[in-house]
């Protein structure tokens, strides 16, 4: 199990780079959309990021079912990572 575990922390850091890179974008995407440099927010509200990896697998739920129940992630974003699931459900 060593082996793996070991591997498992080298995709997961490797996925954790590659979301905040994904971040990154987004950042850059919303500062262009609301008319300011690219750099914007990433300067205001990403220079010392404090980011993490949940890996969850739920089961599949039928269209009337709740999932997780209704809860506020932590933090400024999230990035919900589906293979043809239904996904996240935002409420205001």
């Amino acid at each position: 199990p060593a082996a793996e575990l070991a591997a498992l922390d080298a995709a997961a850091r490797v996925f954790h780079a590659s979301m905040l890179e994904a971040t990154r974008a987004v950042l850059r995407g919303l500062s262009l959309a609301m008319g300011m440099a690219p750099s914007a927010l990433e300067e205001r509200v990403f220079t010392a990021p404090s980011a993490k990896v949940l890996l969850v697998a739920y089961d599949p739920v039928e269209r009337s079912e709740l999932s997780c129940g209704s809860h506020t992630d932590c933090g400024f974003l999230t990035m919900l990572c589906s293979r043809g699931g239904r996904g996240l459900q935002a409420a205001p």
